[in-house]
């Protein structure tokens, strides 16, 4: 939908932007090799 059609203008600011894209790098390299060792083991190292 656009902003016409909502009311809202949901177009992120370039900070959010950048925040979106650091939160998901961080997850892509971090959460996601730990998570799936987490389901492989099927528990949660220390």
């Amino acid at each position: 939908m656009t902003a016409a059609a909502t009311g809202f203008d949901l177009t992120l600011t370039e900070e959010q932007e950048l925040a979106q894209r650091s939160a998901r790098d961080f997850a892509t390299e971090k959460v996601l090799p730990r998570a799936a060792e987490i389901d492989e083991h099927g528990k949660i190292p220390p």
